[in-house]
């Protein structure tokens, strides 16, 4: 069954609200403070104004550029989906095939020699202690209290 006129009408073409920001009407653009106000014919007809040129314009532009941006921006997505799927994960594969042994390597290296050896280190620096005391008889002035002396 086909859909009517209404349907097509309250159809959601952005579902998504991708294009929520572009949601303007006369009142988010135009307004004028109690002490300042023009004829109320003229406020109507600035109103009525923007309204018919943002409508006439844009189906004017859609009517004559979308099918030509739409057709730009799929091939450009084509070309895009082209270089994923042709070029880029198989180099991806290729490098992740190629690392493998490499990172074999350093795995090795890591576990077998690296790794014990920092904690034999850590051992060691943990068992150094740090005592301060202060000198007897040495004022410390308070720019020597912020020095950390070694």
């Amino acid at each position: 069954m086909a859909k009517s006129s209404e349907d097509y009408e309250l159809e959601d073409r952005d579902p998504k609200k991708l294009n929520r920001q572009l949601e303007v009407n006369w009142e988010d653009i135009v307004g004028e403070p109690a002490s300042l106000r023009s004829p109320e014919c003229a406020w109507t007809l600035g109103k009525l104004c923007f309204r018919f040129s943002r409508i006439t314009i844009y189906t004017c532009l859609s009517i004559f550029c979308a099918p030509f941006v739409a057709c730009c921006i799929g091939t450009t997505y084509a070309c895009y989906q082209f270089e994923h799927i042709w070029c880029n994960i198989p180099c991806l594969r290729l490098y992740r095939i190629s690392c493998g042994v490499t990172k074999s390597f350093v795995l090795a290296f890591t576990h077998g020699l690296l790794i014990p050896l920092m904690e034999a280190f850590g051992h060691l620096c943990s068992k150094i202690k740090v005592r301060t005391m202060k000198e007897q008889g040495v004022e410390n002035t308070e720019e020597e209290e912020k020095i950390l002396i070694v």
